[in-house]
């Protein structure tokens, strides 16, 4: 529903926004990426940080973040080509081979292999 908002705002700011259209988008748009730092707290085992950096003009890497890759996991469908470039990058980052993720046989969680 939120992106559903944000467009129906931006197709209504047309060529001349109000300010309160503006800031109406604006609000929704940082709703929008805060969703994807949400978690339940059933998924807190995986000791997951999501940072959201939204300046793209100036990316940064771990190092200018403070932060040190450890392992890299693929995601339970994630396609082999994309796993592929994942290995690629885990060998340069010298951080041992890509787990995967898989379903739980017993417990409503993913396992990694």
């Amino acid at each position: 529903t939120i992106i559903a908002r944000m467009l129906n705002n931006l197709f209504e700011c047309g060529e001349n926004p109000t300010e309160e259209m503006q800031n109406r988008v604006l609000q929704e748009g940082i709703m929008f990426m805060l969703s994807y730092c949400v978690k339940h707290k059933s998924w807190e085992y995986e000791s997951e940080y999501r940072i959201i950096i939204p300046d793209f003009d100036n990316l940064k890497s771990c190092d200018d973040l403070g932060l040190k890759p450890v392992k890299i996991f693929a995601g339970l469908n994630t396609a082999e080509r994309h796993v592929d470039k994942l290995q690629e990058i885990s060998k340069k980052l010298e951080l041992g081979e890509v787990e995967h993720c898989k379903i739980s046989e017993n417990k409503y969680q993913l396992d990694f292999e």
